[in-house]
């Protein structure tokens, strides 16, 4: 297993809220590696990068796998929607 830094963002901790203002950046990023290199496999680490994952697995054909340490339900309803995530927080760039 070979584990490959995204150099998508600032070099700095990001609040969990500003993520998705990255993500088109990390879906391109991710996706030009994969048809450059043609991983076995793409492991995303958080839903967010689990929907990009989906999406490039998608437009390249790579399979990919998403690890949830916790979900929505598990940490409570409430604390979920006084978050930033919703239905629109991963918009795909393709439209």
């Amino acid at each position: 297993m070979r584990v490959v830094h995204v150099p998508v963002g600032p070099a700095a901790p990001v609040p969990k809220e500003a993520l998705p203002g990255h993500m088109d950046a990390f879906a391109a990023w991710t996706e030009a590696r994969c048809r450059a290199e043609r991983p076995d496999l793409i492991h995303a680490n958080f839903f967010l990068s689990g929907l990009v994952a989906a999406e490039v697995s998608a437009a390249t054909g790579v399979p990919f796998a998403v690890t949830f340490h916790a979900l929505g339900r598990v940490r409570g309803w409430r604390r979920t929607r006084r978050t930033a995530f919703g239905p629109s927080a991963r918009r795909s760039r393709r439209g």
